[in-house]
């Protein structure tokens, strides 16, 4: 366990990293893709941020961005200070610069700091370290665990075959099913849960989503939660990107969808720029 703010690297991963750079070994230190949306942990206790009222995943704004919701401070410790989950592949390599020798670090020399975009390029290294499982795990979007296990064990089958070669992880979470269903080898019962959650949260594919934006509110709400009546559930309207922005969620949308067309005609009649979102990746 490493206190909050003691570097990207766990202690572990650095001695590890620098035992094979030393024996003349390859490694690859795995991190976020470029672009990709962080997750936010409380600088404290290293929860991860979640909405109080509909638990999605928040980062440092003062509002859900899902149900308009008030974020207060962390709700385990009490802290008001967050920070991303993860860093850029440039940070952590210039860390591991600045703690070995010169010439170990860069794409051909022994340690490799990349991307999922990297990944193709990369087999048979001798050590290979995920910089930060829980950014990935606790993205906010409802596929982050599925596609974070998806991406870890591609990162684990770019380590060689041998006694001595392994994948380390680093979490705060160890017992996450993600992780363990990484550590297993074996996806099916994180799967089989998921669709268990999936079912019960009514999200894709046992539900649908719609996301709606719409420049001010006006009457859209009242219109918005008319036309989902007893057939969904409406979260929001929420401030986002300078609209305001409904959550639609229910197991069957055909309905809704069908008298959604009619309403965002009307908006946009009324010269009102409207998006809508068929089960977005993100919420």
């Amino acid at each position: 366990e490493e206190p909050p703010g003691s570097g990207y690297l766990a202690s572990r991963s650095m001695a590890a990293l620098r035992a094979v750079a030393e024996a003349g070994g390859r490694a690859f230190v795995f991190t976020h893709r470029r672009g990709y949306a962080p997750a936010f942990r409380c600088t404290q206790c290293r929860l991860v941020r979640a909405c109080p009222e509909c638990d999605a995943r928040a980062d440092k704004a003062p509002a859900c961005a899902r149900c308009g919701s008030t974020l207060g401070p962390c709700v385990a410790c009490g802290a008001g200070s967050f920070e991303p989950l993860g860093a850029g592949a440039e940070r952590i390599a210039e860390q591991l610069a600045r703690s070995l020798p010169v010439g170990m670090v860069g794409s051909d020399e022994r340690i490799w700091v990349g991307t999922e975009r990297d990944l193709p390029a990369v087999s048979d290294v001798d050590l290979a370290v995920i910089v930060d499982a829980d950014g990935l795990v606790h993205a906010p979007n409802y596929r982050a665990a599925e596609d974070a296990l998806r991406l870890m064990a591609r990162v684990a089958e770019t380590v060689g075959s041998g006694s001595s070669r392994r994948a380390m992880v680093q979490t705060s979470r160890p017992d996450d099913p993600v992780i363990a269903a990484l550590r297993r080898g074996d996806p099916q019962e994180f799967l089989a849960e998921t669709i268990s959650e999936r079912a019960t949260t009514r999200l894709p594919p046992s539900g649908e989503v719609l996301v709606i934006e719409l420049d001010g509110t006006g009457v859209a709400d009242e219109e918005i939660r008319r036309l989902a009546a007893d057939r969904a559930e409406v979260f929001g309207p929420a401030a986002h990107s300078g609209r305001h922005r409904w959550l639609v969620q229910g197991a069957d949308l055909r309905a809704v969808r069908v008298g959604l067309r009619r309403l965002v005609q009307s908006w946009r009649d009324a010269g009102r720029r409207v998006r809508v979102d068929v089960d977005p990746l993100e919420l």
